[in-house]
Formats: C-alpha cells, sequence, structure tokens
C-alpha cells in the first residue's frame, strides 16, 4: 500500500471513490449496530472537518500544528482524529491513562497549542491548562469534544486544502510508550510508517477489536481494516469505558464477527465467568490478543479445544518496528534493536 499512495487521506479516498457503497464500519447504537458506508463514513468526516476548522480557526494555527487529543476509545474517536488529518493537523495521541503531570511533559514537549478533551475528562484537561499557562506566556487552549455530528446539519463538503509537496515523509500522528518507570517517550509516525503497518490485507471479514484507538495497536488496526477491500471493522457495544467480557460475547454476536482483537484478560474473564461461551470462541477464525501475556493454562486448553487464537501484538510492532519514521536508531549503523520499540525522538 505505502509504494501506491503518499498519506492515508489519499489511501482512504481511493476506497470512497472506488467503493462508495461499501461498508467500512459497525458503529454501535444502541444496542444494535448500524452500518457505515465509504460514502457515509466521508461525509462524517467532513462534517467534524468543518466544525473544527470553524472552531479553530482564530487559534492562529499553521498547519502540521500539533494538538493534543484526548478521549476515551470509539467511534467518536475515529471521526475526530481523521478530520483533524483532513485539515492538516498533527495530532497527539494521549491515553486517558496518564498522569496530569505526564500530560503536561507530553503537551509541552510537542509544543502543542491545543487540546481536545472528552467531557467525562473535563477536570484534568482544565488542570493541564492552568499548569501549561502558568509556565508560559503563549495561551494553551482546550476544546470540549462535540455530541455525535454524524447526524446534525453540517456543511459536509470537503474543506479546500493546500496539500504538502511530499506527504509520505509528513509526519501526522504522535503516540507514546506507557511511560510506567519515568514520563512517557514520544513515538512521532508519518504517513510512510502508518501506510507500512497497514500493509495489504486479503481478509473479507467482519473484524472486531476492542483495543484502544490511543494506542499504536489499536489505531492500525483499523487503519488496516478500513483501507482494505472486503473487511469491515466493528467497534464494540459498551456501557463505559473499557470493554466488559460479556459485552465482548454480545458484540461478537450482533456484529456476526469471524475475527477479534482483544486483551489477554477479556479471553481469561470469558475462560473462567462464561465457560458456555467457548463455543462462541470457536466460532471465530481467529482470535488475537496483544498488550500482555494470556495465562499459560487458559492458552492450552482453548487451543486444545479448538480455538484458534494467536499473539498479534509483539508481531505487528516487530514488523513496523524497523519503519518508524523520524526517529533515530540506537545502534551504531542507526538501525533498531527489536527490544526497543519506544525510541526518543530527536529534539
Amino acid at each position: 500500500m505505502s509504494l501506491k499512495y503518499q498519506s492515508l487521506s489519499e489511501a482512504f479516498q481511493h476506497q470512497v471513490s472506488t467503493r462508495p457503497k461499501g461498508n467500512a464500519l459497525l458503529i454501535p447504537n444502541g444496542t444494535k449496530y448500524d452500518e457505515i458506508n465509504f460514502q457515509d463514513f466521508d461525509i462524517i468526516i467532513n462534517k467534524y472537518a468543518n466544525y473544527w476548522n470553524k472552531l479553530l480557526v482564530n487559534e492562529n494555527l499553521n498547519k502540521n500544528s500539533v494538538i493534543g487529543y484526548l478521549a476515551h476509545s470509539g467511534s467518536e474517536y475515529l471521526f475526530n482524529t481523521m478530520a483533524l488529518w483532513k485539515l492538516g493537523f498533527q495530532i497527539l495521541f494521549l491515553s486517558p491513562r496518564n498522569s496530569g503531570p505526564a500530560l503536561i511533559h507530553l503537551l509541552q514537549e510537542t509544543k502543542s497549542r491545543i487540546l481536545i478533551y472528552d467531557p467525562q475528562l473535563s477536570k484534568i484537561s482544565e488542570d493541564v491548562q492552568n499548569e501549561i499557562n502558568s509556565q508560559r506566556p503563549q495561551s494553551f487552549n482546550i476544546f470540549q469534544l462535540p455530541n455525535n455530528l454524524k447526524d446534525e446539519k453540517i456543511d459536509h463538503f470537503s474543506p479546500v486544502l493546500k496539500l504538502d509537496e511530499n506527504p509520505y515523509e509528513q509526519v501526522i500522528a504522535i503516540f507514546h510508550s506507557s511511560g510506567s518507570t519515568s514520563f512517557p517517550k514520544l513515538v512521532p509516525l508519518s504517513n510512510r510508517y502508518l501506510l507500512n503497518a497497514v500493509g495489504s490485507n486479503d481478509t473479507h471479514e467482519i473484524i472486531l477489536s476492542t483495543a484502544p484507538l490511543f494506542h499504536i495497536y489499536g489505531f492500525a488496526l483499523v487503519l488496516k481494516y478500513i483501507l482494505s477491500p472486503g473487511s469491515i471493522y466493528a467497534f464494540p457495544i459498551v456501557a463505559g469505558s473499557i470493554p466488559l467480557a460479556n459485552e465482548v460475547l454480545y458484540s461478537l454476536k450482533q456484529s456476526k464477527a469471524k475475527i477479534l482483537y482483544t486483551l489477554p484478560a477479556t479471553i481469561e474473564q470469558i475462560y473462567k465467568n462464561y465457560p458456555d461461551e467457548i463455543k462462541t470462541l470457536l466460532n471465530l477464525k481467529a482470535i488475537n490478543y496483544g498488550g500482555a501475556a494470556l495465562l499459560p493454562q487458559v492458552g492450552e486448553q482453548l487451543v486444545q479445544s479448538g480455538v484458534k487464537i494467536r499473539n498479534s501484538y509483539e508481531l505487528v510492532l516487530k514488523k513496523s518496528s524497523s519503519i518508524l519514521a523520524n526517529i533515530e536508531g540506537n545502534t551504531d549503523n542507526g538501525d533498531y534493536r527489536l527490544g526497543d520499540l519506544f525510541i526518543e525522538a530527536k529534539k
């Protein structure tokens, strides 16, 4: 895919023009799913882009300015971030699990001018704003995410923007490491990296993923499947911000997904608390887990029962570790050691 397109936006617009009525997403609507085809997907993104373009017009932002994004995962997360990309901004993907000092550190390191935040995270966002504004003369503003704009009567024509001369090497996303022992390390990624991470895919199935979009792994998954002809990406139907085992099982049945990406803890909870639902897992073509190790006894029992299960997190990062964008390698010849996936960006 990387040789065919120069940017994620170009790859997405190709899907819109060639498969306008092809389904791209399944998004929760109460206890059911709504199907979103590429034509409607594009209209939704344009609505969000025009909303943010109007709201941020007086912020004196430049093209490629960094905007911090702090929210829980879900379809709204995808719509807003793709809209901000369409406007030419770089996005700093912030985990809602970060502490206030960690958020301040990341926003200052990236020279972010704006923070867009989920209403549920208003207190920490306001605290971050006050602290940053007390430390520097240039104002740092925060904007609350809007409620669902999908069905609002907003201009849905694509905003006219000046494209970069070399978008392939342009950094468009900045993720970060977990920061378990110190402040998180920044991981800036270009169109080149993300297009390579998406790669090619011949899966013609519905994919259900619970991987959060503020993590590289989760966002790479959603890009992989919406940019691959024939596959449909489904968000889990959840009541809160973290999918529970019973919600994952319900979402599998409602979406009719055949491939699942989830956390080991979810698999372990299904095995322990819902043994009768192992038959649901047996109907899947694959279960992919990542983020932690699966209890050996659980994995062994499921495999012996016929469940197709594998650790995909490590494979995805190993595959893409050699194409990290704009990050200095840690060996004498500039390459990357495989064990060091989060390498600090050059100043």
